[in-house]
């Protein structure tokens, strides 16, 4: 009797997929992924049993009858068990391959206990796999080893079933075939700067010595501290592509902490190395029809020469429990990863963060750079790409703590008595009244609003539009939340922050005079505790507790002050703690959080709901309120018009309405100026 994995409509028999052929193509291809870490034996047994189940006599009735038998992975593991084989790699990803991690341990447990009767099952096997000899193993395993087994196993699953039904083979990605190409590329741009003034000067020096040290380092763990401005975007990307040359990397992925850096480090790079061999992977990618096919695939398991992310995708993908972010961890594998803005990370979650860096770097080859203004210490091994930053530094602008707590009347009249200013603060609320405040008095400026009440391509429009009229010298005022503090290209004379945490206070200092255009003394990041009464003066308690840590820093921020406060901050919350002993436990159960790990980057308890922004968001609600099926393209579509609404918040609710599909779009107007604030 043949036994099949996959059939395909209109065919007959003779055109199906065997099963033998399906296992040992994905047994094969796993070992393949992981054989150069020393996992490669777990991989192939995991990929041979992962499908075991599918030898069963009713799956093999419902490929004719689609009866409903549906678990054709746990008699794998049951089976491997039932022989003395506990290795957990192998175990965890078979049973894991379609249910992800977050459900397996009750599962695995009671298999390691019962010894399940697969007598019947044993008689339809094929005799090529019944009679496997199963090696010892008496390995001890990390849980990080458990994740990337299951990630070898989840890419060669569907990779060979794509290539059934879709005639797409595995090919690895061109990288190496490319990277000498592309740093003559990036030298011959900086090349063709005029250096016509000292910020240019530091630039071109800058990018020199980081081409210098990714030619000639065998180091693994890199640092790139450099100021605001001194383009460590070029000068990263040519270390990395000389680091991976030299060392036989298989890519780069640059990691970014916000959708508008990553966007425009995107399509920097796109400019660059022409816009085929660039993946910009989150969730508002704007991806051609003629692209999307490739597009979907490359994003699903990340065998790409160079990807642009952000960090809750990366980190998230990471320690995520769902089988289709797991599918893509193995390819960090020998790559370089760029992380920029690495203050960024949540004070509570750099144990578990640094764990798995260094996991991955000491088992899976894979090189890390530490990119920032303010390099924290995070204990790691690591070696500075630039060995006298503070000769790159130019002050550009001053930090003042305004002792007295301001009311929103003084901190209106000192932001319209200059002519380029932005200020942010913590919440919507104080947002909102700041705002209002500044429209009711004369001035001439050009006011705008911006937070998390407006979907990202209306916040990237808005963008666009200050940088214009700022690069024109008109007036601007820019009040905000925590949207601009990183990486966005936008420059002022004139800032004001509310009293937050140390880093976010120096990356909004960024924004002031970014392009060394004014002289520093005459430029200020005012930092300003509020008069005026507000239910919250903070998003969350724990930022509350890191902004006044950071106030007894201000007067003096330097190295060691930075390393004092980031020490400091560590050690607020025990959750990274709680985090990495549940992983060492291999409770994965204990991860779970409404089906999703705690392990999240941005952590709040919200609804991402489509909005009415413009007539292509509009067209997308009017077929959701109508319960047409989106396409994944158009589903896509809808994370640029999407905003993220608190569950709790009653006045919300009533706004918010859902198809049969629950997908959440606004009820409501939707307002060119507050968007749903």
């Amino acid at each position: 009797m043949e036994f099949y994995a996959h059939t395909k409509k209109d065919m007959p028999e003779s055109g199906w997929q065997s099963l033998y052929d399906h296992l040992n193509n994905v047994a094969n291809l796993s070992k393949d992924f992981a054989s150069p870490y020393g996992l490669g034996e777990e991989a192939y047994f995991a990929g041979l049993f992962h499908d075991f189940g599918k030898y069963h006599k009713l799956f093999q009735d419902k490929l004719y009858s689609n009866n409903n038998f549906k678990d054709h992975s746990s008699q794998g593991a049951n089976y491997l068990i039932e022989r003395g084989y506990y290795a957990t790699p192998v175990i965890f990803a078979i049973s894991a391959h379609h249910i992800g991690f977050s459900g397996i341990n009750k599962i695995t447990r009671e298999n390691f206990k019962r010894k399940e009767d697969l007598s019947q099952l044993i008689k339809d096997c094929n005799n090529k796999i019944k009679d496997i000899k199963i090696p010892e193993n008496n390995k001890a395993y990390s849980h990080y080893d458990d994740k990337f087994i299951a990630s070898c196993i989840i890419d060669s699953d569907w990779t060979d079933t794509a290539n059934f039904y879709d005639n797409l083979p595995y090919i690895k990605n061109n990288f190496k075939e490319y990277v000498e190409k592309w740093i003559s590329i990036i030298d011959n741009k900086i090349n063709s700067y005029k250096i016509n003034s000292d910020l240019n000067k530091k630039r071109h020096d800058f990018y020199v010595e980081c081409s210098k040290m990714g030619d000639a380092s065998n180091e693994t763990m890199f640092n790139l501290c450099g100021d605001t401005g001194i383009g460590k975007t070029n000068s990263s990307i040519s270390f990395a592509l000389r680091n991976a040359k030299r060392q036989c990397k298989d890519g780069i992925i640059f990691v970014l902490p916000y959708m508008t850096i990553t966007e425009q480090t995107a399509e920097e790079l796109r400019m660059l190395f022409a816009y085929n061999n660039i993946l910009e992977h989150h969730t508002n990618s704007d991806i051609s029809d003629s692209n999307w096919k490739e597009y979907r695939h490359f994003s699903s398991n990340w065998d790409f020469p160079i990807i642009v992310t952000t960090s809750a995708q990366f980190f998230n993908s990471l320690f995520s429990n769902k089988p289709s972010s797991i599918r893509k961890i193995h390819n960090i594998a020998n790559k370089v990863v760029i992380l920029d803005e690495v203050q960024t990370i949540p004070s509570n979650l750099i144990l578990p963060t640094i764990d798995i860096i260094k996991y991955y770097n000491k088992k899976f080859k894979t090189n890390f750079v530490f990119c920032s203004a303010t390099q924290p210490d995070f204990g790691i091994s690591s070696i500075d790409i630039i060995k006298n930053p503070e000769n790159y530094f130019i002050k550009k602008s001053n930090i003042i703590l305004n002792k007295d707590s301001m009311t929103i009347d003084e901190i209106t009249e000192k932001l319209t008595s200059n002519e380029s200013a932005f200020c942010i603060v913590n919440t919507k609320k104080i947002a909102y009244k700041i705002f209002e405040n500044l429209k009711h008095k004369n001035h001439n400026h050009n006011i705008y609003y911006m937070t998390t009440g407006l979907c990202p391509y209306h916040r990237s429009e808005m963008i666009k539009e200050i940088k214009r009229k700022i690069s024109n010298n008109e007036n601007v005022i820019l009040v905000c939340t925590q949207l601009i503090e990183a990486g966005v290209d936008l420059s002022f004379k004139f800032g004001m922050r509310m009293l937050a945490p140390l880093d976010s206070i120096i990356q909004a200092q960024g924004r002031v005079n970014r392009e060394a255009k004014f002289n520093y003394e005459n430029c200020d990041l005012l930092v300003f505790k509020l008069k005026d009464k507000f239910d919250n003066y903070y998003p969350t308690p724990l930022y509350g507790a890191l902004a006044n840590i950071s106030e007894k820093y201000l007067d003096n921020i330097n190295a060691k002050t930075l390393q004092e406060y980031y020490q400091e901050a560590s050690n607020i919350s025990d959750k990274g703690k709680k985090i990495i002993e549940s992983l060492e436990k291999k409770e994965f159960e204990n991860l779970d959080r409404k089906g999703i790990t705690p392990y999240q980057f941005i952590d709040s308890e919200t609804l991402s709901v489509v909005v009415p922004y413009n007539d292509e968001a509009k067209e997308l609600i009017k077929k959701i309120k109508n319960n047409e099926k989106l396409s994944m393209k158009e589903g896509r579509k809808c994370n640029k018009y999407s905003v993220n609404i608190y569950e709790n918040s009653s006045n919300n609710k009533i706004k918010i309405s859902n198809n049969i599909d629950n997908i959440l779009y606004w009820n409501s107007s939707y307002d060119l100026i507050f968007g749903t604030d």
